[in-house]
Formats: C-alpha cells, sequence, structure tokens
C-alpha cells in the first residue's frame, strides 16, 4: 500500500519511470532483471510477442507516472492503519527483486490483513506474472475459485 511509510523505489526506477529521455532497457529492467540471463531472455521473449500491450512512454504518460509515485507515497498514508479491518479475502503478488515498489508494503499487508494470500516470486521485478505466467496463473485461479471470491 501507499503510504510516507512505504518503502521507496531505487533511483534507477524513479529515473525509468520519470524520466521521457531515460535509456528505455532502463524501462524494461522493471519488469525483467536484464542484469541476469534469465532476464535478458525473458524480455526478449517478450518483446517479440507480436501480441504484448504496449503504451509507448510520452509527456502524458510521464506526468500521470510523477502523480502516481507521489499520491503513492504521500497521499494515502491512511491506507496502512485500514488493512487490518478489510474483510475480503486478498491476493498479493510481488516480486523479491522489484525496484520499483519494493516487497516491504506487500508483506506488512501480510502480516496485519485478515484474510492475506501473499506469493513473492524469487527474482522477478515488479511484474512477475510475466516471468512466471505459468505458475501465477494456476495461483489466482485457485484463489478466483474460492467461495469467497
Amino acid at each position: 500500500p501507499g503510504s510516507i511509510n512505504s518503502p521507496r523505489p531505487t533511483p534507477a526506477a524513479i529515473d525509468a519511470e520519470l524520466n521521457p529521455d531515460a535509456d528505455p532497457i532502463n524501462g524494461y529492467n522493471l519488469l525483467f532483471n536484464v542484469e541476469s540471463e534469465e532476464g535478458k531472455e525473458l524480455f526478449c521473449t517478450y518483446y517479440l510477442d507480436e501480441n504484448r500491450i504496449v503504451d509507448d512512454s510520452n509527456l502524458e504518460t510521464t506526468a500521470m507516472q510523477a502523480k502516481a509515485l507521489i499520491e503513492y507515497f504521500l497521499a494515502f498514508d491512511v491506507t496502512y492503519d485500514a488493512m487490518p479491518y478489510i474483510e475480503n479475502d486478498m491476493y498479493l503478488l510481488g516480486g523479491s527483486d522489484d525496484i520499483l515498489v519494493p516487497v516491504g508494503g506487500l508483506r506488512y499487508v501480510a502480516d496485519v490483513a485478515p484474510y492475506p494470500w501473499f506469493t513473492l516470486f524469487r527474482g522477478a521485478r515488479h511484474a512477475p506474472f510475466y516471468q512466471y505466467y505459468d505458475q501465477f496463473m494456476t495461483i489466482l485461479e485457485t484463489f478466483l475459485a474460492l467461495p469467497n471470491n
């Protein structure tokens, strides 16, 4: 959850999100650890997929990202206090190597929310459902099949 208490993104992640002139590879490094061989392979598979959805960066999207980051870390401090009162099951997904939204916030929610399902994929970045698609879909389908969901 976003809060003044949330773990901060790394400087590289902030640059990738907010600098319209940033090296495009830095943006993909948010999704895949392109410093590792596995991450490079996943990036290439993703990039060459003709069916992928692409939202090209421009000044409008950069401004929206800046606003989202400010709101995430400053405007919604009450989110932390509300977590214990959520009445429904909650699926939390994170990557252990996420440089944009470090997993500290997810760990907090998993500790205080009444009914959390927390999946942390080792070595994954901000979008672990790309790197661990089959495992993610199995867990998500199981979660959604629960009687309360």
